[in-house]
């Protein structure tokens, strides 16, 4: 699993362009089950997502293919984490390794 922290590079207004295309992308992403939860910042400095997918290889695949990765919206920062407890509603997510 992975968190995958998006720090704007544009002013917030520019972003705005991206937006539609940027979640219409995700969408496909849920319909995989490949990603559990995703959203802005509340400061509006950048978006938060939260991957299951197995490797750092996959998840940057993703990312490469993200609107804002394309058109230059913003940096990523993806870390690695092993969940160990969670919600039951979270369980049928998680990747057995």
């Amino acid at each position: 699993m992975f968190l995958v922290l998006i720090h704007y590079k544009l002013p917030y207004e520019e972003v705005q362009n991206y937006v539609q295309a940027h979640r219409d992308y995700l969408e496909g992403l849920y319909q995989q089950k490949k990603l559990i939860v995703s959203g802005p910042m509340k400061d509006l400095t950048g978006g938060v997502i939260l991957m299951n997918v197995q490797t750092e290889e996959e998840a940057q695949e993703i990312i490469t293919h993200d609107p804002y990765y394309i058109n230059q919206v913003g940096e990523y920062e993806v870390i690695p984490f092993s969940p160990v407890k969670s919600d039951i509603k979270f369980k049928e997510y998680f990747i057995q390794e």
